[in-house]
């Protein structure tokens, strides 16, 4: 309880109030004007405060500006008397009729929940998809949802929000929310310490219009600085490409930080910088015919069998190729019969394993290199099926490249419990080699995989080490594609 009192012993953290620079105010209504298609007649900040956003807004020439706030006493009395201000009045309930659904713009700083300041009224819960269902909810979620719900179809909105509805793998269902009822134009990460109290929070500005329209290409900026806005606001005015400040990226909803998709381009810009012009650079996604994960049961139906269908763990999957003996339960088997057993998650030949959670096995990979090693996989495994089986075998050398696994480890969410996403695996940049080329690495692998059921491991490691250094010369001189490869390794 004294905890809670010491929370609430300023003003601004009572209203979750931190006060937006005038230059962060100007940048999103520029942003906003540049992005609707016809002149505004009406603009919204549903959390005015002190009334920088319609001072913005103001000057822009718009016809009818309307402030909402809870706390009357922030907002300057000269305001008052040039757009119309609903206050004290709380920007989640229901406005006057003639507001919902109307606005041109609606843009702000809403408040953010601390650790005691989410909102638990059932009833305004229940106004919000985002809240139906909830025992609590966070103010900036439910704010961010009103920011849409104002806003008319093509209606533009700018919100600051905090780094965790962008990033934390919790909070995915409000970016999926997000991606569904709007177009994200941009997304700009502004630096800490920029507003009046003594915040450090991490934010980022959210630019979309209301509309159903697909997400492709998004504009991403960084503000090391406040002065970085003009420039950010003028790459985008003008489409040019001008990294990290600047850029275009596509977005999966398991990320929206423009600091994750910069690396994502700076490790492309590098890959491509290496390999020259005479491979082509392509995302793995465009190279997969199905990718699914594997699946097991727990609790009383997890039962295994000393005969049936091999089980394939994620123990099994190792830079070497799939090896039961590293299962410490001995070779598992599951009986067809039984819920154990799952039809879809039966490889083939071919196949590649890829295993997706797991701080001590992440990122491995592994190839089904004959009927011996088919089986079902376990619920830790992507079974990835590719459109020209021979990229399998490359591909298993390539994800312990330091090509793919900088890549690799980039995609990794989640502290403790680590995994990667589908779709962020898919966008793995994966270099296109000739068919003589893949064909050779998966000779290498094949024979590596024979060596080590052999039991002459440290061959087999060789083997492995020489695909990799292969593989990473070939990529840093792809000039070498031309002639006769990688073929002087003698076992």
């Amino acid at each position: 309880m004294i905890q809670k009192q010491k929370h609430f012993a300023r003003k601004e953290k009572v209203f979750g109030q931190f006060m937006t620079p005038v230059e962060v105010a100007n940048f999103i209504v520029d942003f906003a004007m540049i992005c609707l298609k016809h002149k505004p007649r009406l603009a919204i900040d549903p959390a005015c405060g002190d009334g920088v956003f319609l001072r913005a807004l103001l000057r822009k020439g718009i016809d009818e500006v309307v402030g909402v706030d809870i706390d009357e006493k922030v907002i300057p009395l000269d305001l008052k008397d040039k757009c119309k201000i609903l206050a004290p009045k709380d920007g989640l309930q229901t406005l006057d009729e003639k507001y919902e659904g109307k606005a041109d713009i609606v843009v702000g700083n809403p408040p953010f929940s601390a650790k005691y300041g989410r909102m638990t009224d059932k009833l305004i819960l229940s106004r919000f998809k985002l809240g139906r269902g909830r025992l609590s909810q966070a103010i900036e979620i439910l704010f961010l949802e009103r920011f849409i719900q104002l806003a008319k179809s093509g209606g533009i909105i700018g919100i600051i929000l905090p780094s965790g509805i962008f990033t934390n793998i919790p909070l995915q269902y409000v970016r999926d929310f997000i991606i569904e009822n709007t177009k994200i134009l941009g997304i700009i990460s502004l630096p800490r310490r920029i507003f009046k109290g003594d915040t450090t929070s991490k934010t980022y500005i959210l630019i979309a219009e209301k509309t159903r329209n697909l997400n492709n290409s998004v504009f991403m900026g960084i503000a090391e600085t406040l002065n970085d806005l003009p420039d950010i606001l003028k790459a985008y005015t003008k489409g040019e490409i001008n990294p990290p400040k600047a850029f275009w990226s596509n977005i999966t909803p398991e990320n929206l930080t423009p600091e994750f998709y910069y690396k994502l381009v700076k490790l492309e810009l590098q890959i491509k910088e290496s390999v020259g012009n005479e491979l082509k650079i392509v995302k793995l996604g465009d190279l997969i015919f199905e990718m699914r994960v594997g699946k097991t049961m727990y609790g009383r139906a997890r039962k295994f069998s000393n005969y049936g269908v091999r089980y394939i763990s994620a123990k099994t999957i190792t830079p070497l190729g799939i090896d039961f003996s590293k299962e410490d339960r001995g070779r598992l088997f599951v009986d067809p019969g039984t819920k154990m057993y799952d039809p879809k998650s039966h490889v083939k030949v071919g196949d590649l394993l890829f295993v997706r959670v797991g701080v001590g096995c992440i990122g491995r990979a592994a190839v089904v290199t004959n009927e011996e090693e088919r089986g079902v996989a376990d619920d830790w495994i992507y079974i990835i099926r590719l459109k020209n089986e021979s990229l399998a075998y490359f591909l298993a050398f390539y994800f312990y490249s330091k090509y793919g696994s900088s890549q690799i480890d980039l995609l990794k969410r989640g502290v403790g419990t680590v995994t990667i996403p589908q779709s962020l695996l898919k966008e793995v940049f994966v270099p296109l080699l000739p068919e003589k080329e893949l064909n050779k690495f998966k000779e290498y692998y094949l024979e590596m995989v024979r060596l080590r059921k052999e039991g002459h491991v440290s061959k087999a490691q060789e083997i492995f080490n020489f695909a990799i250094k292969s593989i990473e010369e070939l990529l840093s001189k792809s000039e070498s594609v031309k002639g006769d490869g990688v073929n002087s390794l003698v076992i």
